[in-house]
């Protein structure tokens, strides 16, 4: 009777502790106390992400539909997988050599600004339709990965168990909510303005990595500040 009560009680005392926020959250997963910022970034990540992916995935498809055969487009797999079996390793000694954050930061960087670069070609009817199906392939392999590589390193295997949900979550309404917005925006901007929109969403990313590791940090120093011995 006794434990049963003091199990009440830290239970009562555990969801007093969680913000509004985080009792929302732990409907789908469970929270400890403070890691509702976390989540919230890392969701907002996935999302983010996933919505650009989409928005410049459909207009690959748009475009080598338009523009080419199926013989075409198997050509430009095999080369998009030839490009990838070069880039793979190169990512990896680069994996060797800088922290997640770092590494996340310059292959953002990379094709926040190489998007742009398609979208002033397709506005001058400069034929982009090829090299930008294999550019697409590659962002959706490297960015998304190296995504979910940053949220391992900043996870570890228990709190990664419960939080990869709310992460996996942000990606799926993502995806959903970047075809959605693809498809009611497609009539109103021009190949270019939807280029632009998903490299603003991209580049959105690049504010979040930094929060997303001070707010895992801070979390950890609370809980080692709770199991430390009193002076």
């Amino acid at each position: 009777m006794a434990g049963g009560k003091n199990t009440n009680h830290h239970l009562e005392s555990y969801h007093a502790r969680l913000t509004r926020f985080e009792r929302l959250l732990s409907l789908v997963t469970r929270v400890a106390p403070g890691e509702g910022r976390t989540a919230f970034l890392f969701f907002l990540h996935g999302f983010l992400l996933l919505a650009s992916y989409q928005e410049v995935k459909a207009l690959r498809e748009a475009f080598m539909l338009t523009k080419f055969s199926a013989e075409t487009r198997a050509y430009a797999v095999a080369l998009m997988a030839l490009v990838l079996m070069i880039v793979v390793p190169l990512y990896g000694r680069l994996r060797h050599h800088l922290d997640g954050a770092h590494l996340l930061r310059l292959v953002t960087i990379f094709f926040v600004t190489t998007l742009p670069m398609f979208a002033v070609l397709a506005h001058y009817q400069v034929p982009i339709a090829f090299p930008f199906f294999v550019w697409v392939g590659i962002y959706g392999v490297m960015v998304v990965s190296q995504m979910w590589a940053y949220a391992a390193d900043s996870f570890n295997v228990r709190s990664g168990q419960r939080l990869f949900v709310v992460i996996m979550l942000g990606a799926n309404l993502g995806a959903l909510a970047g075809a959605k917005l693809t498809q009611e925006l497609a009539e109103l901007l021009s190949p270019m303005g939807l280029m632009i929109l998903a490299a603003t969403m991209l580049g959105s990313t690049l504010f979040l990595a930094r929060p997303e590791r001070a707010a895992r940090a801070s979390r950890c120093a609370r809980r080692m500040r709770r199991r430390a011995p009193p002076a």
